[in-house]
């Protein structure tokens, strides 16, 4: 469905319980969740409604470089032609990410207010995944342009000691990087570039990051909402009466919320807070990025 208005594309903001809940919290990230929801939706609010993508599979890139290359007075016109098509990748990479970032962030809190705890823990999940492969590109993406230190030069686009117009300055690395991230599948594929990298070890790369160290364990508690697990289930239990005997007790179970589901309701909080948040500022980290490789082919 398209879309035309923008109420639809926003982020809402925490029903009122919810923030009480956000308020009270002792985690970081479950205090900050309003603001986040709200910095992802100023990112999302200045993105066009429609983007041209220009695709070109393995073979047609190869063949335009291969001419290019031939009639091409220097390396120029090569580099700006594998830079720009590097940035087109990334830059539609980093769009469907805000947008599915928003997509999933929208639906926890409408599944928030509707009182709807696993389907919102689910969503959350999801968002935490999502925002971690959007950073780890973004914080990878930067290193390699930035970061190599190869005498060759491949791969260092912004080192303004290379001269554009001498050497093809490429990075197999970074191609296979992009290609890895932006088609991702875990399902059965015949190259080995495709295969999507396993969304627990992003994570836990991005929770050994100085102030990132709560996201491995409310991801981990959100898992277990996911799977059919008891922690998932536990909400069901709506009271607990001792028995006579240790360790003897009624519990009365129905369709309902139980005790557990505040935690619950906790959890998913700080997973769409880290979420809105390190998608954004994997966003202004990529969009810097790029806006540099710009400015390079340009200057040159």
């Amino acid at each position: 469905m398209n879309n035309t208005n923008n109420e639809l594309i926003n982020i809402p903001r925490l029903p009122p319980e919810a923030s009480s809940l956000a308020r009270a919290s002792s985690n970081p990230w479950v205090q900050r969740a309003n603001s986040h929801v709200e910095l992802l939706n100023g990112i999302a609010s200045k993105l066009p409604r429609e983007y041209k993508w220009k695709f070109r599979n393995v073979e047609a890139f190869t063949s335009e470089v291969e001419v290019l290359a031939k009639i091409a007075n220097d390396a120029l016109p090569v580099n700006r032609f594998v830079w720009a098509d590097h940035i087109q990748s990334c830059e539609t990479y980093s769009l469907m990410s805000i947008w599915r970032a928003v997509d999933l962030a929208r639906g926890c809190v409408w599944a928030i207010a509707r009182g709807e705890v696993v389907a919102a823990a689910l969503l959350s999940r999801s968002g935490i995944e999502t925002a971690a492969q959007f950073a780890d590109l973004a914080r990878r993406t930067v290193a390699t342009l930035i970061g190599t230190t190869r005498e060759d030069g491949k791969g260092r686009l912004l080192d303004p000691e290379i001269d554009l117009r001498k050497t093809v300055v490429a990075s197999e690395d970074f191609e296979r990087l992009i290609l890895k991230t932006l088609f991702a599948t875990r399902l059965d594929v015949s190259e080995e570039v495709y295969k999507a990298t396993n969304a627990l070890t992003l994570i836990q790369n991005a929770s050994r990051i100085e102030g990132q160290e709560l996201v491995l364990g409310m991801y981990e508690q959100l898992c277990e909402v996911a799977h059919p697990n008891f922690p998932g289930r536990s909400i069901y239990v709506l009271s607990v009466q001792a028995g006579e005997q240790p360790g003897n007790e009624t519990r009365t179970i129905g369709p309902g919320l139980g005790p557990s589901a505040r935690q619950i309701a906790e959890t998913t909080l700080g997973g769409l807070s880290w979420s809105c948040g390190t998608s954004a500022s994997a966003f202004d980290l990529m969009s810097k990025a790029m806006q540099a490789i710009w400015r390079r082919l340009q200057s040159s």
